[in-house]
C-alpha cells in the first residue's frame, strides 16, 4: 500500500524538470514574438487610417479632422485663410505688416498701395503719412470682390487662434476626451459611426451653442467683412444619411436669413467632407439639431502713424 502511494510521487518528481522546462521555453518565445494589432483597434481606425501603438494614426499624406483623415485641401479649407493646415493643426500665418490686408480669398497680405486703394474706394480717408491698420488682437482684412461675387469689403477681424486638428486625439475619435466615433458592427461586418456623437462635437448640442470652430468659421466669412452689426442667429442643420450610408450624408442649414445660412453652410462644408470620408454604415438615418453661433461687431479700421512707409 505505501509503494502505491510513492510511485506516482517518483514520477512526478521525474517530470518536473521537463514540465519548468518546457514552460521556460513557452515563456521566452511569447516574450520574443511581436504582438499583432488589435483586431478591436484595427476595426476602429477610419479609411487612410492604420493601427499604430497608440491608436489609429492618419498616412502621412492626410490630415485628422474631427476624428477622419481627410486631404490637406479640405484641413485648409477649415483652417480659414488667416492659417495654414499642418499636421499639428491650424497654424496662423504670420501677421501682415502695419498698412497690408490678409486677402481672405487667398491667405496672402495686400500691398499698401491696394489697401490705400480699396479703402479710398469705400469712403475710408487715410491721410498721406498714415497707414490703416486694426486694435491690438485684429488684423486687417480685405476681399476685393469680382463682378457677380459681391462688393469690395475691407475691415478688422480677430487675430486667428491655434486650432489643434492632429495628435490631440487618435483617428477614429473625438476630442476632447478621445471618445471612439467608430465602432464595429456585429450583424454584416463593417463599420458604424456615432453621427450623433459625431454632430454634437462638430455642430454642438442641440439646443445650444455651436462648436466653436463652426461659429468662428462662420464669424470670419467675407460676407460680414467690415460689418459694424453684431449678430445673435440661431440655425436648424440637418444631416440626412441615405441608405444610412454616411459616405453620402446631405447637410441643409436653415437660418434667419438666406445669407446668414449661406455662410454657415459654406463652413460647415470641410466638417461635412471629414464625417463622409468616415465611411460606414450610421446609427441613424437622419438627425437635426439646433445651434446658437453669436458673432460680435469687429471694430473699424483706423489711420496709425506710419513709421517706414515704404513696401518691404
Amino acid at each position: 500500500m505505501q509503494s502505491g502511494r510513492i510511485v506516482p510521487f517518483a514520477l512526478a518528481l521525474a517530470t518536473l524538470p521537463a514540465l519548468l522546462s518546457s514552460a521556460s521555453c513557452h515563456g521566452a518565445a511569447e516574450s520574443r514574438s511581436p504582438e499583432p494589432p488589435s483586431p478591436s483597434v484595427a476595426a476602429m481606425c477610419p479609411p487612410g487610417a492604420a493601427a499604430a501603438r497608440d491608436g489609429c494614426a492618419c498616412r502621412s499624406d492626410l490630415r485628422l479632422l474631427l476624428g477622419a483623415c481627410v486631404s490637406a485641401r479640405t484641413a485648409a479649407e477649415h483652417c480659414g485663410a488667416s492659417a495654414v493646415a499642418t499636421a499639428e493643426g491650424c497654424s496662423p500665418r504670420p501677421a501682415c505688416e502695419l498698412g497690408r490686408a490678409r486677402d481672405l480669398a487667398s491667405g496672402e497680405c495686400l500691398a499698401r498701395r491696394d489697401v490705400r486703394d480699396l479703402a479710398a474706394s469705400l469712403g475710408i480717408l487715410v491721410a498721406a503719412d498714415d497707414l490703416l491698420g486694426c486694435p491690438p488682437g485684429h488684423e486687417l482684412a480685405s476681399v476685393i470682390g469680382t463682378p457677380g461675387e459681391g462688393s469690395p469689403r475691407l475691415g478688422c477681424l480677430p487675430r486667428a487662434a491655434p486650432e489643434p486638428l492632429a495628435h490631440s486625439c487618435p483617428a477614429g475619435s473625438l476630442p476632447p476626451a478621445c471618445v471612439p466615433v467608430i465602432r464595429a458592427r456585429v450583424a454584416g461586418g463593417g463599420s458604424e459611426i456615432d453621427v450623433a456623437r459625431w454632430a454634437e462635437t462638430a455642430i454642438g448640442p442641440d439646443g445650444g451653442a455651436g462648436a466653436p470652430p463652426l461659429c468662428r468659421a462662420w464669424g470670419r466669412a467675407p460676407a460680414f467683412l467690415g460689418s459694424a452689426m453684431p449678430s445673435d442667429a440661431r440655425f436648424v442643420v440637418t444631416l440626412l444619411f441615405r441608405d444610412n450610408d454616411v459616405s453620402q450624408v446631405v447637410a441643409e442649414v436653415r437660418g434667419p436669413d438666406a445669407g446668414a445660412a449661406t455662410e454657415l453652410d459654406r463652413a460647415l462644408g470641410p466638417m461635412i467632407e471629414a464625417l463622409r470620408a468616415l465611411g460606414g454604415t450610421a446609427s441613424q438615418a437622419a438627425l437635426s439639431t439646433t445651434v446658437r453661433c453669436v458673432r460680435s461687431a469687429g471694430p473699424r479700421p483706423s489711420s496709425l502713424p506710419a513709421e517706414n512707409d515704404h513696401e518691404r
